[in-house]
């Protein structure tokens, strides 16, 4: 249940990968080793471009060292908990951290890569490999994060103000506590939500419906400092707010919990439940319990890795906030292009789309978008920050941006106080037969949300 509740979440990130290179090189500027020169009359003039520094931690003139952190499979398929992993990982990033490399690297420097994995169940392993890649090798930049229980091992990356996160879960109360300088090509789970309640009320679902509320213990900030007041906002009629404080690896409490919140949930006449927080839980708990009411999922990302203790079938036509299709992001054409630059150096390598895989073959897809876009946005934005690479020229440099391109995505922007990129969504209902897994399909048409 641990591993499996962490692989859905991981799913949202994994949302957000794709291709990096081939679109961010047109609108990004890489300082050049080489003065240009330029002729008036019989004069000649030189404009040199500023030179390179040692300007922060693991910066130098020539380099930039970078890590990434990556979900290790390896526990968990010899667990018996997973049977497919995403591939070569390391192949994957080291491909395009080269391709990368050949096209001038970032800010005119060479990313030097650490690559370090995790499992997801343990915190403990992800503060270790936090500690190994900023202390032990000093990096400027973590690109990945962690997810699932290990999340809260997010705040070793989080805290450090001379650090810059790509990536990562980008939830509420991370978000508002971080002191260092984090990006995200996906989008952040305080701006999602309020889009989520505006289609909503579009629709007219959120007209005379007595909404019950239960929240994860670690989703509490986003449930009492966003949810609650962006329904009061709306005139919706909330009955109850249930807190799940139960480990997600206790399933026999958190059965216990549903028993009785399923009675409150009764008692009150809810006709909807917005579940913020486990969600393979809630819809056990949900069947169990003989619930018959509208869902709406916050976290929608977990609905497509629900764990093996509950039938996806329960969760059909669960309403969440939906991005793009899977099939949407693989074929958008920054997207295959991509794919294409990994496919003709690795023809060894099968690479299924997210429609051709079933539940055994390993997912090369999702960790060649993860890279393509994770490698995007920081090529884009590191190269607008200039020669002077800092945290604080990132910030800049992201907050000056607006709207961009992204590959697998089709609406997305970058401003002051907006670190996550992606703009690009929309209302859809859990279906259990799609794919290998399940997934959203789409009753309504793609938002643009951009600010």
């Amino acid at each position: 249940m641990v591993v499996l509740t962490s692989l859905a979440v991981l799913a949202a990130a994994c949302g957000s990968g794709g291709d990096e290179g081939a679109e961010t090189s047109t609108t990004s500027t890489v300082p050049t080793t080489e003065a240009p020169s330029t002729s008036t009359g019989d004069v000649a003039t030189t404009t040199e471009a500023p030179a390179l520094t040692a300007s922060w931690k693991g910066v130098t003139e020539d380099t930039v060292q970078i890590a990434v952190s990556y979900l290790d499979f390896t526990d968990l398929i010899s667990a018996g908990l997973q049977n497919f992993g995403w591939g070569d990982q390391q192949l994957v990033w080291d491909f395009y951290i080269d391709d990368l490399n050949e096209r001038g690297g970032l800010a005119g420097r060479q990313v030097e890569m650490y690559f370090d994995g995790y499992n997801p169940a343990f915190a403990l392993e992800a503060e270790e490999a936090c500690l190994r890649m900023t202390e032990d090798h000093e990096v400027f930049a973590v690109i990945g994060g962690f997810v699932g229980p290990a999340q809260s091992a997010t705040t070793c990356l989080t805290e450090q103000e001379d650090l810059v996160l790509i990536g990562g879960a980008m939830t509420t109360d991370l978000l508002e506590n971080a002191k260092n300088v984090w990006i995200n090509a996906g989008s952040s789970a305080a701006r999602r939500i309020p889009i989520f309640f505006s289609l909503l009320e579009q629709v007219g679902s959120l007209d005379d419906r007595a909404i019950a509320i239960v929240s994860g213990d670690e989703d509490v900030a986003s449930t009492e400092s966003v949810i609650e007041p962006l329904l009061a906002d709306r005139g919706a009629n909330v009955v109850m707010t249930a807190i799940n404080t139960i480990p997600t690896d206790d399933t026999l409490a958190e059965d216990r919990f549903w028993v009785t919140t399923a009675e409150r949930i009764r008692d009150e006449g809810a006709e909807v439940i917005i579940i913020n927080g486990d969600t393979t839980g809630a819809f056990r708990g949900i069947a169990d319990n003989g619930l018959d009411q509208e869902i709406w999922v916050v976290t929608v990302d977990q609905l497509v890795n629900l764990g093996t203790t509950v039938d996806r079938a329960v969760a059909d036509g669960a309403l969440g906030l939906s991005l793009a299709t899977p099939e949407e992001q693989w074929t958008e054409p920054r997207m295959v292009a991509c794919v294409d630059k990994f496919r003709n150096a690795h023809p060894e390598v099968e690479i299924l789309g997210p429609l051709e895989v079933d539940e055994v073959d390993e997912r090369w897809y999702i960790e060649i978008q993860v890279a393509c876009r994770r490698l995007a946005v920081t090529e884009l934005v590191f190269n607008a920050a200039g020669p002077e690479l800092t945290p604080a020229t990132v910030k800049a440099a992201y907050e000056s941006l607006g709207e961009i391109s992204l590959p697998g995505y089709f609406h997305v922007s970058f401003g002051p106080g907006k670190p996550d990129a992606n703009d690009g969504f929309r209302l859809a209902e859990f279906d259990h037969t799609l794919g290998a897994n399940g997934g959203m399909a789409p009753i309504t048409d793609l938002l643009d949300a951009t600010p």
